[in-house]
């Protein structure tokens, strides 16, 4: 049996299990790749940005009901994760606490429920002494939603809908972002079809587009891959918007950015950069974004 602690709790319990996933800034890409069929591929942005889950084993009387916790609001698709992987284990629900934090903003595009999902498999792996493994946690995630590759430390080409890891590539230099939050979030249930409809109909564009991203990867070439992420936020443009797009492609020569990029379901729009932008660089886009109605935020994607 669980319980569910205050996410802000804090404690110094020794015997506390710790699983930590990081998050992304949108995506790099996403749409259609000639290694799939008619199926949403995805390059996600890597940021070191985290969601963590923490479980200290107790038998104690204040043991929650399982399948309360199931329906916990905010953490209902990480409680069925866990329960999947105790059955793929064969291993029973585990006695104790749970608490939870993260840094990921939700419904934003930064793949906060992917991330919480695999922190909180990875936290069970740990309280089971038996590592989670890709397959493992690509099984579990194949139950729940479309996810991220977030569960990767490298860029790979993904097929978010079957939970497919396309094509793998080594780690690039690090990109470096100025990036806002749009005010609506985004409700990302339900939008496969509408998306798959979208990408069918610009099928050409995409699959050339996919071609370039795996190209750039392949060659490290950092000013392509900040190319192709633009010209894919630009397509996505069609289908679901962002407010701010075009004032921030404007930007772009101003600024002296290399590309923008977006959450392409979800609310982020930022800059790209090769080099680490400077303060003049960071007054000038926080002034804009400050225009815009959001606030400027730096990460790196890598």
């Amino acid at each position: 049996m669980l319980t569910l602690t205050d996410q802000t709790a804090t404690g110094g319990d020794p015997g506390t299990h710790i699983g930590v996933c990081r998050g992304a800034l949108g995506e790099l890409y996403q749409g259609l790749s000639a290694h799939t069929n008619d199926e949403i591929a995805i390059v996600s942005s890597l940021i070191p940005k985290y969601s963590w889950a923490y479980f200290t084993p107790d038998n104690g009387p204040e043991a929650g009901n399982r399948e309360v916790l199931l329906e916990t609001p905010g953490r209902c698709k990480s409680f069925r994760a866990l329960d999947i992987y105790c059955r793929l284990k064969r291993r029973a629900w585990p006695a104790g606490r749970w608490r939870f934090k993260s840094d990921l903003q939700v419904a934003r595009g930064m793949a906060s429920s992917t991330a919480d999902i695999v922190a909180t498999i990875r936290c069970a792996a740990s309280y089971f002494r038996q590592p989670a493994s890709t397959g493992d946690i690509i099984q579990v995630l194949s139950q729940i939603e479309r996810s991220d590759s977030v569960f990767l430390d490298h860029p790979v080409l993904f097929c978010s809908s079957r939970h497919r890891v396309l094509r793998e590539f080594e780690k690039v230099p690090p990109i470096y972002a100025l990036y806002m939050h749009e005010a609506d979030k985004v409700e990302t249930e339900g939008t496969k079809g509408k998306l798959v409809d979208y990408y069918r109909q610009h099928k050409r564009h995409y699959l050339d587009l996919s071609r370039h991203m795996e190209q750039a990867l392949r060659t490290k070439n950092i000013a392509e891959i900040c190319s192709v992420s633009t010209m894919s936020s630009e397509l996505s443009q069609e289908i679901l918007p962002k407010q701010h797009f075009h004032a921030v492609y404007r930007a772009m020569q101003h600024c002296k950015a290399d590309g923008v990029i977006t959450a392409h379901t979800g609310s982020v729009i930022g800059l790209l950069f090769r080099r680490p932008p400077d303060i003049h660089c960071l007054a000038s886009v926080g002034r804009l974004f400050n225009e815009l109605g959001g606030h400027c935020q730096y990460t790196e994607i890598g």
